[in-house]
């Protein structure tokens, strides 16, 4: 779920999965057309990138790392408009 918080001025990702990882929440600015969003849960680090540069599309990247240095791709999709 998406929202922005006004007082830390930021956009929030409260993040929730089926595999058995607790709740987590990531924050983050755009930059351009792209959003970028981090977070810290008890195995490490995580990263989710929005470009939202196409005009009818859309591209996603979740990234893991354990030590905030070394980052590896753990899901990525593009989503398309047809209609």
């Amino acid at each position: 779920m998406f929202r922005w918080d006004s007082d830390k001025d930021a956009y929030l990702l409260h993040w929730l999965d089926s595999v058995g990882e607790p709740l987590s929440e990531m924050r983050g600015s755009f930059n351009g057309n792209i959003l970028q969003l981090v977070g810290q849960s008890p195995t490490g680090r995580s990263r989710a990138t929005f470009d939202f540069s196409g005009l009818r599309r859309h591209t996603y990247r979740m990234e893991v790392s354990p030590d905030g240095q070394q980052w590896f791709t753990f899901i990525e999709a593009d989503y398309s408009r047809m209609d």
